[in-house]
């Protein structure tokens, strides 16, 4: 605030922002709203008054003492709003056997701007981005490895701002692998006296899951079946006839 004017007269500012107005003249000043807003008093060399804008707009004002010739406007624009960015597919929790290779698609918009990209994350993995998308955007996957992730989309627009989606969980498990089943009882080559009775005995183990059934077969005749088996299982025949056959187990797990 100096004698006859202000320095600058005009600012712009953005919303939230202070203004300071410091007397420097040898005369008696003020800093006087047009509309009422504020009125610093009339005050000579070295007060300081301030001012937080929290509106947009623009705000003349002017000095009482010279109301005619000292004048001066604060501009305030409103803050630059980010972009919003939300993952709409896959769903939470989804699972997808590995390599997964599907789509990832998210929703983005801009209130005041334009969207000019938007990263896909795996955890902290770039998959991939694409530039000016539209509201409605679709990635492609390819081959993502087994493993847990948190996916994240990153908009950016225009201006420069960004905003992080929220995560969404998925799993990529590894190819099932399937059970193991050896009959270890009767030894093959074994004979029997017609009509057999007896039992016949099987190991059975998964690597990656658990064993639920395990059938039994005399050719392509199904003997019987054993649900949730324990690793050495007995299944017990009852008057078998006379013939011969090719004793055979078929272990199923808990993928199927």
């Amino acid at each position: 605030v100096g004698d006859i004017f202000f320095s600058p007269a005009n600012v712009t500012i953005n919303t939230g922002d202070d203004v300071k107005w410091t007397w420097s003249g040898s005369l008696p000043h003020s800093a006087t709203s047009t509309t009422g807003l504020w009125d610093s008093g009339v005050h000579g060399n070295g007060f300081t008054f301030s001012r937080t804008f929290t509106a947009a707009g623009n705000f003349p004002y002017f000095c009482a003492v010279h109301p005619a010739t000292q004048r001066g406007s604060v501009t305030v624009q409103a803050a630059h709003a980010p972009p919003t960015v939300t993952l709409t597919a896959p769903a939470g929790g989804a699972t997808f056997p590995a390599p997964w290779t599907g789509t990832i698609q998210a929703m983005v918009s801009d209130s005041d701007g334009t969207v000019t990209n938007i990263s896909f994350f795996a955890g902290a993995t770039l998959l991939g981005a694409v530039r000016n998308p539209p509201a409605n955007v679709s990635f492609n996957v390819v081959n993502l490895a087994a493993g847990n992730y948190t996916l994240t989309a990153v908009a950016k627009d225009n201006a420069g701002a960004s905003t992080t989606s929220a995560g969404v969980n998925i799993t990529v498990q590894p190819p099932n692998v399937p059970p193991s089943v050896a009959i270890t009882a009767p030894t093959s080559g074994a004979i029997f006296v017609a009509p057999w009775t007896g039992t016949i005995q099987a190991s059975v183990s998964d690597a990656d899951g658990t064993v639920t059934n395990v059938s039994f077969f005399a050719g392509a005749t199904l003997l019987g079946s054993v649900r949730n088996p324990p690793a050495n299982v007995s299944f017990n025949v009852t008057s078998l006839a006379a013939g011969s056959y090719t004793l055979t187990a078929v272990a199923k797990d808990n993928p199927g």
